[in-house]
């Protein structure tokens, strides 16, 4: 009893340390030159419009997400149609690749043989992120 006890302490002590040590260093880069810098940011016009246009894009895809997501749901399970099999694999589709693809487009995209870099735009400059090497 006591060794599953201990196993279980040590495992999640060191899920808290994954979690909390690199949240600490965001927390303390961010804050380490007060909070002056920090609040500038986050009151810059860029920033107050980036949130406003989060907070206006959520107003919108909130409601038509849980509407189409009801109506999707209630064909799926209530009709028999041909295609419901598709239908199906569709929903399902962004919970199977969704890491996946984010990692692929990261490589892309930041990785040391960008896809961007066969046009002429690079978003990795653009943004101001260094490439990985």
């Amino acid at each position: 009893m006591r060794a599953r006890l201990s196993l279980r302490a040590a495992a999640l002590g060191y899920l808290a340390l994954l979690l909390v040590l690199p949240l600490g260093m965001v927390f303390w880069r961010t804050f380490q030159h007060g909070l002056g810098p920090v609040w500038g940011a986050a009151t810059a016009p860029d920033a107050l419009h980036a949130l406003w246009l989060t907070v206006l894009i959520a107003l919108i895809a909130v409601p038509a997400n849980t509407v189409f997501g009801v109506v999707c749901a209630l064909v799926i399970v209530r009709g028999r149609f041909q295609g419901k099999t598709f239908l199906n694999a569709l929903v399902d589709l962004p919970f199977a690749l969704g890491r996946a693809l984010v990692r692929q487009e990261g490589t892309n995209l930041f990785g040391r043989r960008q896809t961007a870099d066969r046009i002429d735009i690079n978003p990795a400059q653009e943004l101001g992120i260094a490439r990985l090497r």
